[in-house]
């Protein structure tokens, strides 16, 4: 799984952003990753310039941000993040865009996104699991586990055949 974030400013792509996550994230901790590593990125380089709209496909994500009862790892990063930078003066605004439907920024983005996902020279920087898959994997574990021992004792032969 990858990220990809691709930076404009007055309409000229200014830098190109990757980064890999655990296999086992899904596509929702992808955009979330995005958008933070974005909003760090723009503290760290464009301290000039505090004011950003920063377009997203994932209405999820930007739901989620609305939503103060959803308090996922990377959304509570996101927020706190962008409190931080309202603290000292940053406006940043978010705006939907139609995922695959050939907005620039959008299109480079997730061509960074899997680049980074197939590259074995980008690191893991993100290896959080997600307790729904954890929670799966158990799952899967203790039904294994149930049947090699269910086919194993010799009770309930009947019931068995």
């Amino acid at each position: 799984m990858g990220a990809g974030i691709a930076i404009y400013m007055f309409g000229e792509l200014v830098k190109s952003l990757k980064f890999k996550l655990n296999h086992r994230s899904t596509n929702n901790h992808a955009e979330q990753l995005a958008i933070l590593k974005a909003l760090q990125h723009m503290v760290k380089v464009h301290a000039e310039v505090k004011t950003a709209t920063e377009y997203t496909d994932s209405r999820t994500t930007l739901d989620s941000l609305q939503n103060a009862k959803i308090h996922k790892a990377l959304i509570d990063e996101i927020r706190l993040q962008l409190t931080e930078m309202k603290e000292i003066q940053w406006h940043i605004q978010f705006c939907w865009v139609k995922a695959h439907v050939s907005v620039q920024g959008n299109d480079t983005a997730d061509t960074l996104a899997k680049e980074a996902a197939t590259s074995t020279d980008t690191p893991e920087c993100y290896d959080k699991v997600p307790k729904s898959v954890v929670k799966s994997e158990l799952e899967l574990l203790s039904i294994e586990k149930w049947q090699m021992e269910w086919d194993r004792s010799t009770k309930g032969q009947i019931t068995k055949q």
